[in-house]
C-alpha cells in the first residue's frame, strides 16, 4: 500500500540473564524506495550481529537481493551500534520523453562579413535567403519514449510515465509526407519559416525594412519589404519584389514586376550646376509601379506606370511607358524615357528649358530580328533536310556485324540531333509569328501629352526625330512616312 512504512525487528536469543544481544530493526522510508537499518550493540558477552542472520532479517523482510547496499552492509556487522544507516535502495524509474522535432535543414544565418585584401570590410555583403523547392524535407519528428520501469526496496515494479505524443502544427506550405507520417515537407516552393511544432514555406520574403541589417538580398521566390529600402542595398528576386515605402539610392532586379509604394530617389549632389548622376536602377522582367523616380535607370520587361513623376531618369519599357496614373501629376523632365509600343505623360519637359528626350518605337529593331531569324530558320531547315537523307541511308540493312554496330551508333546520334533540329525549328517559327502581329503594332506607336509638351524636348518616334522649340498643348505624335505628326 503506498506510503505504508513497514517495520521489522529482529533479537537474537539471549543464553543468560544479564547478556545482551545485538539487535536489529529494519524500517521502509514512506515511497518504499529506501530500506533503514538500526542496530543495538551487544555487552556482557552477547552475541554480535552476524552476516547470515542480518541476510536472513532481509530476506524475510522481502527485499530483493539485487537492491541491497553491499558496502553499508558492512557498517552494520562491526558489533557498534549502528542508527538510520540505508542497506536497500530501490530504482526510480525514468519517465519517458516527450516527441520532439528537429530540423532538416540550415536556417538564414547572418554570416560575419571577412575583409576584403584591402582590409575593407562590406557590411552589405549579399544574403543569399534560404528557399526550398517543392517536397524537399524540412523537420522530422521523433516519435516519444516509453521510459524505464523503476523497482521499490520490496520488489514491486513502478511503471514510467511514457512521453507525449505531439502532432504537427498545420502551417501553409506545408504537409506530412504520405510515405513517412514523422516527416514534414515542404508543398511549394519559397522561404521556411521554422517553428516550434512546425515549419511554414511561404513563396515570398516578408522583411520588416532593407537595410544594414538585412544585407543584400538574393531570393528565388518573391521579396516583399513592408518598410524602406536603405542606400546602397541591393535585392535580386526571381519573382516579384513589392516595397510599401520609399527606395534610396538602391539597386532592385525582379524576374516577375517591381511595385513600390512610395517613389524612388538617387543620391543628392552637392554640386547643383552638375547633371544628376543616376545612383538608383530597377531591373523587371514584367512591370514596374512606384508613386515617382528621381535620378533612376529603370528597365522594365513589360511596362513602367508612375503615378506623379520621372525626373532626370533613365528609362526603358518593351511595351508602354505612362506618367500620371491614377490622376497623378504626370512629369517627365530631364532624362530619358524610351517605351516599344505607346508613351504617355501629362507634361513633358518644363519652362526653363530642361533638355528631355522621350522615344517610342522600334520597328527597325523588330524587323532586324525578324530578318536574323528568317535567315536562321532556312539554315536550319536545310540541316534538318540533309541529315533526314543521311539517316535514310543509315536505316539500310548492314552486311557485316561491325558495320551494323557502327551504323546503330550513327543512327542514334543523327536522331538525337533532328531532335533537337525540329525543335529549334518549331520555336524559330513562334518568334516569327509572333514579330508578324508585332511589327504592325509597332508601326502604331505614338506619344500622347495630355497638358504641355515644353521647349527642348527631342522627340523620337519609329526613327524619326524632332526637337521642339515652342510650347505646345496637348498632342499625339506619330510617324507618318518617316515624318513625325503632332495632332489634338
Amino acid at each position: 500500500m503506498s506510503g505504508e512504512v513497514r517495520i521489522y525487528a529482529y533479537t537474537q536469543r539471549m543464553d543468560a540473564p544479564e547478556q545482551q544481544n545485538a539487535t536489529l530493526t529494519l524500517s521502509t522510508s514512506v515511497d518504499k524506495m529506501r530500506v533503514l537499518a538500526n542496530v543495538t550493540a551487544a555487552c556482557a558477552g552477547g552475541s554480535a550481529l552476524e552476516k547470515t542472520q542480518l541476510l536472513d532479517a532481509l530476506l524475510a523482510f522481502g527485499v530483493p537481493q539485487s537492491r541491497l547496499m553491499n558496502q553499508d552492509l558492512q557498517q552494520l556487522l562491526s558489533g557498534e551500534a549502528a542508527e538510520g544507516i540505508c542497506v536497500a535502495r530501490g530504482l526510480r524509474p525514468t519517465n519517458g520523453v516527450n516527441a520532439c522535432f528537429i530540423s532538416l535543414i540550415d536556417g538564414d544565418k547572418l554570416h560575419q562579413p571577412l575583409p576584403d585584401s584591402q582590409g575593407v570590410i562590406d557590411y552589405f555583403d549579399t544574403k543569399t535567403y534560404l528557399s526550398v523547392a517543392p517536397d524537399t524535407p524540412l523537420m522530422r519528428r521523433l516519435p516519444p519514449t516509453l521510459g524505464i520501469t523503476g523497482i521499490n526496496v520490496l520488489g514491486e515494479t513502478i511503471e514510467a510515465v511514457p512521453g507525449k505524443y505531439l502532432a504537427f502544427k498545420k502551417c501553409k506550405g506545408s504537409c506530412v509526407s504520405p510515405d513517412d507520417s514523422d516527416l514534414l515537407i515542404s508543398a511549394i516552393a519559397g522561404h521556411p519559416v521554422f517553428e516550434a511544432l512546425g515549419v511554414c514555406v511561404d513563396n515570398t520574403l516578408v522583411l520588416p525594412c532593407a537595410d544594414l541589417d538585412s544585407g543584400n538580398i538574393d531570393f528565388v521566390g518573391s521579396v516583399s519589404i513592408k518598410g524602406d529600402v536603405k542606400p546602397r542595398v541591393e535585392i535580386k528576386a526571381t519573382g516579384d519584389i513589392f516595397v510599401k515605402g520609399t527606395v534610396e539610392n538602391a539597386s532592385l532586379s525582379a524576374g516577375g514586376q517591381i511595385v513600390i509604394g512610395g517613389g524612388v530617389v538617387g543620391e543628392a549632389l552637392s554640386d547643383r550646376r552638375a547633371v544628376p548622376a543616376i545612383t538608383s536602377r530597377l531591373c523587371a522582367g514584367g512591370d514596374i509601379h512606384a508613386l515617382f523616380l528621381q535620378q533612376v535607370k529603370a528597365t522594365a520587361g513589360q511596362a513602367i506606370l508612375l503615378q506623379r513623376y520621372a525626373l532626370h531618369c533613365h528609362l526603358y519599357a518593351t511595351t508602354t511607358l505612362v506618367v500620371g496614373e491614377r490622376g497623378g501629376e504626370g512629369i517627365i523632365l530631364g532624362g530619358w524615357a524610351e517605351a516599344g509600343t505607346s508613351l504617355q505623360a501629362n507634361v513633358i519637359g518644363s519652362n526653363a528649358y530642361i533638355e528631355t528626350h522621350v522615344s517610342v518605337g522600334r520597328v527597325s529593331d523588330l524587323i532586324a530580328q525578324q530578318l536574323q531569324l528568317a535567315l536562321e530558320l532556312t539554315r536550319r531547315r536545310d540541316e534538318l533536310k540533309r541529315l533526314q537523307v543521311i539517316l535514310a541511308k543509315l536505316l539500310q540493312p548492314a552486311t557485316k556485324d561491325r558495320l551494323e554496330a557502327l551504323n546503330n551508333s550513327r543512327v542514334e546520334k543523327t536522331e538525337t540531333v533532328l531532335t533537337m533540329l525540329t525543335s529549334r525549328i518549331e520555336q524559330l517559327e513562334l518568334r516569327l509569328g509572333k514579330l508578324d502581329s508585332d511589327i504592325p503594332e509597332a508601326h502604331s506607336a505614338f506619344i500622347q501629352v495630355n497638358k504641355t509638351l515644353y521647349s527642348n524636348t527631342r522627340v523620337t518616334v519609329n526613327g524619326s526625330h524632332y526637337v521642339t522649340d515652342q510650347e505646345q498643348t496637348k498632342a499625339r505624335i506619330v510617324n507618318q512616312g518617316s515624318r513625325l505628326v503632332f495632332s489634338q
